[in-house]
This record gives structure tokens, C-alpha cells and sequence, in this order.
């Protein structure tokens, strides 16, 4: 009897911890999520919307297609746009994140701009060819569009031509790079919705051996967020007594005096040197703020600024931003 009841425990528990066996296979097993995109305007071209950097969704009508691929719960997705349609930019809102559900990502579609403008060196004044120029979403730093300048074979050396979103923030890029035997770094123009391109926007590249130089002097580092401006009227005449502020908060900034040095000492912009020069220190991300020049700008009076009273700027680490200046 004893025996028989020994092995009859044996076998109660052998039969339990099989079912705790197939139960376990059961609640282990991966959930996948499926990612859409409401793509809206889009017009009579298609798009071609990426997810992860693959899984291709060609989209030809306004709709809420999804990827084939489906993403694991918990894994990251993240939609960029591979081929933009012929008439159309289109711009992911929210592209990217973490899939614990379905998830739809809103791609909008406007009519597009051309932006023409041109590149030179800030220290010559010389006109740089051959430079790629984009277009990028603020929100991931995707390209939009990309244009090269162009050099005296294929047209009027340091000019380009880029088309643009309308509607939506974007902000012009041109990467760091060697031209002629000469290093530049990266420079960023003003996100672009409320921007108004009147005229030729210029792109001035500094040389990285005057950043290096300049950075330091500061108190700043090259792995600094940095940004300048000059705050003038309509006919580029500098500007006395504007102040800037920015949101959220940056480490410095410093207006050039008389003398040509900078300082917080103002803080205020003087007729003689309408700089503004500052930076985030070593964010180690990208990000958007907003700066806003006080007192506020009158159309045709004495504070008619060649930048927006309020206006946004991409700050990346390593990288100089400006806004545009017609």
C-alpha cells in the first residue's frame, strides 16, 4: 500500500507539472503588433513609407494601410518616408516609439515649396559647390528632401534649389564636410513653417578650424549645441536694445559688444554689433526651441526684424543653428 500510494503522488505530481509545462509554452508565446499609417493629402503620386529602415508600404490614395511586417511587443518602430511623391512632401507627425499595441502613425501630405539659396564660406565669402543641402522633420531628424549645391559645371557655383513642405516645420541642413582641402561643420537653418522666404536664403559654412578656435574662447565645447544670430532691420542695419530669450532655458547668451568680444553684459543688442552668440551645453540629444526678440517687432517701425519676433531652431551637439535671414 505504501508503495502504490508513493507512486500515486509521483504520478500526481508528474501530470501537474506537465500541465504547468504546456501552460507556460502558452503564456510565453511573442505578441506582434501590427503599424499603420493614416496617410492624408496625398494627391494623385504615391509615397513610399518605410518602417525600421525596410518593410516598403507604397501608398497611392489617402487610407490607413499597415506594414506587412507586424513589430514584437515592447520593440521599437520607427516610419520614415523613402520616396516622397512628385507634387507632395510629406511628414511623419509622431513617427516613432514603442509598440505594447497596434499603433497608427499619422503621415500628412501638403503641397510642396522651393527654396533656392546658396552656400558659402563664412570666413572668404566664397561660394562652396558640391555640398548636400536637406530638408529634415525636426521631430526625428528624417530627410524630407536634399539638394546639392552646385559647382561651375553644372550651374552657378554655391546655388541650390530644394523643395520644401508647406504647413509643416522642417529645417534646412548641411552636413559637415571636407570641400577643397577645407573642413566645415555642420550647420542647421531655422525650422521652417513660419518662416518666410521672401528671397535667397544664404547658407554661411564655418570653417571648423575657426569653431575649434572660437568654441573654447567662449567657454563653450565642441560637443555644444550652438547657436548665433544677428538681429537687424529690413535694409540689415543691427538693431539696439532687443534682448533674446529662449525656451526652455539654454546655458548662454552673449551679445557682441563694441569692442567685438561677447557678453551678457546688457543684455541687450547695440546699433554697432547686432550679434547674438550662445549655447546649450552638451545636451547629448537633439531638440527644438523657441527664441523669442523683445521688444516685440512693428511692421515698418523702429524694431522690423529680419527674423520673426518668435521663431524655432533645431540645436544639435556639435553643430551650429541660425535662423534665416533673407
Amino acid at each position: 500500500m505504501k508503495k502504490r500510494k508513493h507512486v500515486f503522488f509521483i504520478g500526481v505530481a508528474l501530470s501537474a507539472m506537465a500541465l504547468l509545462t504546456v501552460s507556460g509554452c502558452g503564456s510565453d508565446d511573442p505578441v506582434y503588433n501590427q503599424i499603420s499609417a493614416n496617410v492624408s493629402g496625398l494627391g494623385s503620386d504615391s509615397v513610399v513609407l518605410q518602417n525600421n529602415g525596410g518593410d516598403d508600404l507604397t501608398v497611392s490614395t489617402d487610407g490607413t494601410p499597415a506594414f506587412v511586417t507586424k513589430v514584437i511587443y515592447g520593440a521599437g518602430y520607427h516610419v520614415t518616408v523613402k520616396t516622397q511623391p512628385s507634387d507632395r512632401i510629406c511628414v511623419a507627425a509622431s513617427p516613432s516609439g514603442t509598440a505594447t499595441a497596434a499603433v497608427t502613425v499619422t503621415v500628412n501630405c501638403s503641397a510642396r515649396a522651393t527654396v533656392t539659396g546658396t552656400l558659402e564660406d563664412s570666413n572668404s565669402g566664397d561660394m562652396l559647390g558640391g555640398v548636400a543641402i536637406e530638408a529634415r522633420n525636426p521631430v526625428d531628424d528624417s530627410v524630407l528632401s536634399s539638394a546639392t549645391t552646385q559647382n561651375s559645371v553644372t550651374g552657378i557655383l554655391g546655388h541650390y534649389s530644394i523643395n520644401v513642405p508647406t504647413g509643416y516645420d522642417f529645417y534646412l541642413h548641411a552636413k559637415g564636410r571636407n570641400v577643397d582641402g577645407t573642413d566645415y561643420t555642420s550647420a542647421n537653418l531655422q525650422i521652417g513653417k513660419d518662416s518666410d522666404y521672401t528671397g535667397t536664403v544664404k547658407f554661411y559654412y564655418t570653417r571648423t578650424s575657426d569653431v575649434n578656435t572660437l568654441l573654447p574662447a567662449l567657454g563653450f565645447s565642441t560637443a555644444d549645441a550652438v547657436f548665433s544670430m544677428d538681429v537687424e532691420d529690413s535694409s540689415g542695419n543691427g538693431i539696439a536694445g532687443v534682448a533674446v530669450t529662449a525656451d526652455p532655458g539654454v546655458s548662454n547668451i552673449e551679445y557682441k559688444q563694441s569692442d567685438g568680444s561677447f557678453s551678457i553684459t546688457g543684455p541687450t543688442t547695440t546699433y554697432n554689433a547686432s550679434s547674438v552668440i550662445g549655447n546649450v551645453a552638451a545636451p547629448g540629444g537633439n531638440a527644438t526651441y523657441t527664441f523669442t526678440l523683445s521688444p516685440a517687432k512693428t511692421s515698418g517701425g523702429a524694431y522690423d526684424y529680419t527674423i520673426g519676433q518668435s521663431f524655432k531652431l533645431r540645436l544639435i551637439p556639435g553643430e551650429l543653428s541660425g535662423p534665416i535671414e533673407p
